[in-house]
């Protein structure tokens, strides 16, 4: 089976950040669209979801950022399946540019079923089961890890483990209207949001000149690679917070630990790591790490955070 188009669309001046290309966030957010329409394609649309009560949730994201999309670009995105279990689809998603097939970031989910009131985890349907089978494909290679090695979560994640690990708070706030679905869940893309809100409130501690907006001669930066793990779906008006540590560096890059947590119940909503890189504005080349900021660096190295 080859990939079939489930989205199009384009890049909106909106949602570019302050590095002049399109958030990490619409990524997921335009991947999240392009996993409905399959879902669709795969007997499980809106008809099947009011008749069932189910819907098709991510438990696991990985992300590569191939190349930077700037506003008002064209993009299509395409989508397979490859691998099928009773409970679990894993799906393998790409996002290219419409006008010469540049592929800009793929997207490896593994999509379970939910009861979309509860949030229980309900067995895949026969029919969804069948349907997907029919669809497998393999992977390929640029949609393999690049700077992250998927070992299994971790076991244990709450803001006890965070204090003990001394991480740093990056963001605080609560879910709102407009970051829910129908049921009143968090759309997995707000999460990634949340990172991208925050991490500057980190990066100051390893390099000053980030508490600078880029304007103002501040450096800029750019992710190349995500992983989620889900946890527990957060809720509309849920106090959330997101710890934080550096557990990784190579020569241009750093590996970032990301917890996102209920701060009223101190349990994970989700975990997450990030490989990302210093990025000249005027380049658009990726900066090495100077020896005044590795040195910083080292100094708040938690090498075992995990995700």
């Amino acid at each position: 089976m080859t990939l079939s188009v489930v989205w199009r669309g384009c890049a909106n001046t909106w949602e570019c950040d302050e590095m002049g290309h399109m958030n990490v966030r619409h990524y997921l957010n335009k991947a999240g669209e392009g996993l409905d329409c399959l879902a669709y394609e795969l007997g499980h649309g809106p008809k099947a979801i009011a008749q069932t009560g189910l819907v098709l949730v991510p438990a696991e994201q990985h992300v590569r950022y191939q190349r930077e999309v700037r506003a008002g670009t064209p993009l299509t995105a395409s989508a397979g399946v490859i691998s099928v279990s009773p409970d679990r689809l894993r799906v393998y998603l790409e996002i290219r540019m419409t006008f010469d097939n540049t592929l800009s970031a793929t997207i490896v989910t593994d999509l379970m079923a939910v009861d979309a009131k509860s949030r229980n985890r309900q067995p895949l349907s026969a029919e969804i089961v069948a349907a997907a089978r029919a669809r497998l494909m393999d992977m390929p290679l640029s949609g393999a890890p690049k700077g992250l090695v998927l070992t299994p979560p971790r076991v244990q994640a709450d803001l006890d483990i965070a204090n003990k690990l001394g991480l740093k708070e990056i963001y605080r706030g609560s879910v709102q209207p407009s970051q829910v679905d129908a049921d009143g869940y968090v759309v997995p893309y707000h999460l990634m949001g949340m990172i991208s809100d925050g991490i500057g409130n980190f990066l100051m501690v390893i390099n000053p000149d980030r508490g600078r907006a880029p304007g103002d001669g501040g450096s800029g930066g750019a992710a190349l690679e995500y992983r989620f793990v889900y946890r527990r779906a957060a809720r509309l008006r849920d106090v959330v917070t997101i710890r934080s540590g550096l557990c990784g560096l190579t020569d241009k890059a750093q590996i970032f630990g990301h917890w996102i947590m209920d701060l009223e119940t101190g349990e994970a909503i989700a975990t997450a790591q990030a490989v990302a890189v210093g990025f000249d504005l005027s380049t658009r080349k990726i900066m090495p790490i100077s020896p005044e900021n590795r040195a910083r660096m080292e100094a708040v190295l938690i090498p075992d955070l995990g995700v």
